[in-house]
């Protein structure tokens, strides 16, 4: 198993990663991912990690991540990362650099760096079966992290919905209703806000 558990960045006590825990409970410290290095470095080379044909996401690196696959193709959740860099020759001779180069954040999901932890806390939230999700933020943070988790919601609700369509069959009560729900999510995130586990968080891209 790659995720070993936690460690407090404080007195350095261990955890179980079945453990369901936010802070040190001995000293409120935060909480350290560990993992198993010596069976990743066995199975996940820099060469494996790069080679041609992996996702373009920054699930590519899942063998070094804290989760197992989370699952969700074909939503925003497997579009996290892979953001372009653009070199800025003009602003590097101007500042005489060697090397300026810009990292384009704003083409994740949530146009946001934040929504690369946050699609990992997502997978870790339905992995171990949490309902809730609460984070302490200024914005980026929690915009993201209701971003990521309502278009994720949305993206699987809407497999399941066409599932059901096509099911039901010619059963009109049923599609319409099904419509319905789409159409409220479609607005809940056209109206620039995102809503995740009962709580509203503006989000303007």
């Amino acid at each position: 198993m790659k995720f070993r558990g936690y460690r407090c960045s404080v007195c350095g006590s261990e955890y179980e990663s079945s453990e369901e825990l936010y802070l040190c409970p001995k000293d409120r410290g935060c909480l350290d991912v560990l993992l198993n290095t010596e069976t990743i470095r066995k199975t996940s080379g820099p060469g494996q990690l790069m080679q041609e044909g992996r996702e373009l996401s920054h699930w590519r690196y899942l063998p070094l991540l804290p989760v197992n696959d989370p699952g969700g193709q074909g939503t925003p959740l497997r579009r996290v990362g892979w953001t372009p860099v653009y070199s800025l020759p003009a602003l590097r001779n101007k500042r005489k650099l060697k090397a300026f180069w810009l990292k384009d954040e704003g083409t994740n999901p949530t146009a946001s760096l934040k929504g690369r932890a946050s699609s990992v806390v997502v997978a870790r939230a339905q992995e171990i079966g949490v309902q809730t999700v609460v984070t302490a933020s200024t914005g980026n943070a929690g915009a993201a992290l209701a971003g990521m988790e309502t278009m994720v919601k949305y993206g699987m609700m809407k497999a399941w919905d066409e599932k059901i369509r096509s099911q039901e069959g010619n059963n009109s009560t049923n599609k319409e209703t099904s419509l319905l729900q789409d159409e409220e999510l479609k607005l809940k995130m056209l109206g620039s806000v995102f809503y995740a586990q009962g709580i509203y968080v503006a989000w303007r891209p």
